[in-house]
């Protein structure tokens, strides 16, 4: 009796982490966030579902340091690579950076948010890095409408042969070269 009642304990705990497993996998799928950890010694990371989805990579694909740079969009690389060098991992700093991707499968740019948090060991060198890569790529897109909206409207008023002028709490706030 009392082996069955630590087999029935062991096998709720099992469904009880493979709900909690279900559920994270669920979670970062719907927010487009996938997560990572970097053996930064080694120089090799391990990912979830979401995030080898978000890069397009299968289980093959080569997870160094080297790997994720081919991952990152051309006129981004160096930058990146940079940071990563001296910024997170020469001073400590977690890291917290947007830069585009190029997903592996389809070649489609994507914009990504990475962050991380660095672990040390007891020398106060970074030895971990555990963190989190969400796709943004919605978000600049719908950024960069709204500044070419901008731009267009401000070429039309600043153009137009009336004057215009913007009031806000009886404050003039804008006002077009006519005026």
């Amino acid at each position: 009796v009392g082996t069955l009642s630590e087999i029935t304990a062991r096998k709720q705990a099992e469904e009880a982490l493979h709900s909690s497993v279900e559920s994270l996998r669920e979670a970062q799928t719907i927010g487009g966030l996938g997560s990572y950890v970097l053996d930064i010694p080694k120089g090799l990371w391990n990912s979830s579902d979401v995030l080898d989805l978000l890069f397009g990579i299968g289980p093959q694909y080569e997870r160094s340091v080297a790997g994720w740079i081919a991952l990152i969009h051309v006129d981004d690389r160096q930058m990146m690579a940079d940071y990563l060098n001296e910024v997170v991992l020469a001073r400590g700093q977690p890291f917290n950076k947007e830069y585009r991707v190029v997903r592996q499968n389809d070649q489609a740019v994507r914009w990504v948010h990475g962050k991380g948090r660095l672990d040390f060991d007891a020398k106060g060198r970074p030895v971990r890095m555990s963190g989190t890569i969400q796709d943004i790529t919605d978000r600049v897109q719908g950024l960069q409408v709204i500044e070419n909206l901008l731009r267009d409207q401000k070429a039309i008023l600043d153009s137009a042969i009336v004057g215009f002028m913007k009031v806000r709490d009886r404050k003039i706030i804008w006002v077009n070269e006519e005026l």
